[in-house]
């Protein structure tokens, strides 16, 4: 195929733009010189990539929706091999996308951590719900994501950070706070708070299931810390794998962790990608940093970090 990187990169750019007049204007080159760019590429690859309509800017076609995505990836590829030649520490940007309950637990390590690896390359991130972390992923838009493995599909590769073990979230005075462990069969009568997002809503009902048990639903929260906040004031329990260090919620208000007697079947915590993209040498490098790491308990280290000294 002699295509050059160039008609790539007008492809993409009109393609983004929806416009070859906004395009053009974009990369500082003249309509007709784009124009003609593109219809070479279209010569060149046998098919039509664009509908053009005078006025009425550019719609990719079927071809030219599929020819988007493999672009952008010779694109990145390009970059990085740029990057490579150029330098021989590690360089470049790296976009991670987070599955929101995991990104206080996971992104200030590996942000601070790796970047006092490799100063060079500018680790950046995304929270997004895990369907739109997937489709990022696939669109070239994040080089890599963080994930619950639950509910996962088939096409992304990935390696396990840590497993995150359900447990029980009680106030300090519920008649089962002073129990060495819960069974959730006793608690099924009870109101459980339930989180909003799909993934941990899913896996929170599926420990019941497990169980043959049906739940009494209560509050539905988005945050982790609105849960435990509701926990502590008795306004019903909480069925959770994210661990934290604080016994009291925003309030001040104790809330006790019970672990789960028959124990539930834990979650892995992934870093996937997918499986046809080759991950840049930076990429590649901060999931091995991830892996080395020693997440403790449902991702919490043993004993809590230390701020760093002001010099």
């Amino acid at each position: 195929m002699n295509f050059t990187l160039r008609q790539l990169s007008y492809f993409v750019a009109a393609a983004e733009a929806g416009s070859i007049f906004h395009a053009a204007d974009k990369l500082h080159v003249s309509q007709s010189a784009l124009s003609a760019a593109l219809t070479e590429l279209e010569r060149t690859l046998n098919t039509q990539l664009f509908v053009r309509r005078k006025a009425r800017g550019v719609t990719l076609t079927a071809s030219g929706v599929r020819a988007l995505e493999q672009a952008k990836l010779i694109l990145r590829d390009a970059a990085e091999l740029s990057v490579t030649c150029s330098s021989t520490e590690l360089a470049g940007p790296v976009m991670l996308g987070c599955y929101p309950p995991l990104a206080s637990i996971v992104l200030p390590r590996l942000l601070q951590g790796f970047g006092d690896l490799h100063s060079l390359v500018s680790l950046d991130f995304v929270e997004c719900d895990q369907d739109v972390l997937q489709s990022s992923l696939h669109t070239g838009a994040l080089d890599v994501g963080i994930a619950y493995e639950w509910g996962l599909p088939a096409g992304l590769d990935r390696v396990v950070l840590y497993e995150a073990h359900p447990y029980v979230l009680l106030a300090e005075d519920h008649p089962l706070a002073s129990a060495p462990t819960v069974d959730l069969a006793d608690l099924a009568e009870e109101q459980l708070i339930l989180p909003s997002t799909p993934v941990s809503q899913e896996h929170t009902l599926s420990v019941f299931h497990d169980r043959g048990l049906t739940v009494s639903r209560g509050h539905t929260t988005t945050s982790f810390e609105l849960t435990r906040a509701l926990v502590g004031r008795g306004m019903g329990y909480a069925v959770s794998v994210q661990r934290s260090h604080n016994d009291r919620s925003h309030e001040g208000l104790p809330v006790v962790v019970k672990e789960l007697s028959p124990p539930a079947r834990p979650v892995r915590v992934v870093m996937i990608w997918p499986s046809r993209v080759r991950l840049a040498r930076r990429v590649r490098e901060l999931v091995e940093y991830a892996t080395t790491l020693d997440w403790g308990v449902g991702g919490m280290p043993p004993e809590p970090p230390r701020r760093r000294p002001v010099t």
